[in-house]
């Protein structure tokens, strides 16, 4: 399986692992990752290369906006994989149950996170600034703390 940064490695991991033991054939590995220079963003495969015709099941933690997944069903088919016809996943909030044609089979199935316009937003109303969910990871970063002698 193929896997994006995160989760999702550690979840192709276990199921390539699974698959292995279950069919008594090797089943291979490989990560995409995400590389930004603070202006691009690039995704680089890591780990197995794949064989011409070779199968690619999809792995990702979780499916929101689905952009990084089609980027790796993309970078599969240009380095003449074959992508499964699904997608495993631990949690599926995308609200879609199929992309491109290829399930999104998931553990956990919550629904899409709410948006809103600006103007209809009701914590804008009351003064707090608007985040791309995506942009927002710096926020939510444990700040460094220096301890005082005791």
């Amino acid at each position: 399986g193929a896997a994006t940064w995160g989760w999702g490695i550690t979840v192709a991991i276990y199921l390539a692992r699974w698959i292995s033991r279950s069919r008594t054939r090797d089943c291979k590995y490989a990560y995409v990752d995400k590389v930004s220079d603070g202006v691009q963003k690039e995704f680089v495969w890591r780990g197995t290369p794949l064989a011409n015709g070779e199968r690619v099941l999809i792995v990702d933690d979780v499916f929101t906006t689905l952009g990084t997944v089609l980027v790796v069903s993309r970078m599969v088919q240009n380095m003449s994989g074959r992508v499964l016809p699904w997608m495993a996943g631990v949690v599926n909030q995308c609200g879609k149950e199929e992309v491109n044609g290829i399930k999104l089979a998931a553990t956990i199935v919550l629904p899409p996170p709410p948006t809103w316009e600006k103007n209809a937003c009701p914590f804008c109303k009351l003064g707090s600034k608007a985040l791309h969910p995506k942009m927002c990871w710096e926020l939510f970063k444990p700040q460094p703390r220096v301890l005082s002698p005791a």
